[in-house]
């Protein structure tokens, strides 16, 4: 059994600060925590062995967006993501996973780059959840303690 699983993953969020003000977002169904890609570069030429392509790493790094699925809980969080998309607000996040590891929380700043409701059918009733997409904007970091 490893020390890390995802079962109790919690997300945080800061419109504040990145190192103070961290709000649990509560009733996180879903969570896809962003790629990090190093880029390649093409070194293939004309004496590349065998005709294999040839790539060496870049300096350059990307971190895809993050998405996650809530449920809705009240007018004020759909409101409040709104509002942050519509104002292009660039808040803090933080994924926490359950962990004997000390350094289990992936911080990094991003805006909400999609925002969708749930369909309604009302021939399978079941909770009203938002998928939300958020790019994160700088370096993620590892940290050991979320501030509230």
């Amino acid at each position: 059994m490893t020390d890390v699983d995802d079962f109790g993953t919690i997300l945080y969020r800061s419109t504040t600060s990145a190192s103070a003000g961290y709000v649990s977002i509560g009733e996180v169904t879903k969570i896809s925590p962003p790629e990090i890609k190093v880029e390649k570069v093409n070194f293939t030429n004309h004496a590349s062995t065998k005709g294999y392509r040839v790539y060496k790493p870049s300096k350059q790094k990307e971190l895809s967006e993050f998405s996650f699925t809530l449920n809705v809980t009240g007018s004020a969080l759909l409101t409040g993501f709104l509002t942050d998309m519509e104002d292009q607000s660039v808040d803090y996040w933080k994924l926490a996973f359950p962990t004997t590891s000390s350094s289990s929380i992936l911080a990094f700043s991003g805006f909400i780059t999609s925002y969708k409701l749930s369909d309604a059918d009302s021939q399978s009733v079941k909770p009203l959840t938002v998928d939300l997409k958020v790019q994160p904007t700088d370096v993620p970091t590892w940290a050991s303690t979320v501030e509230a």
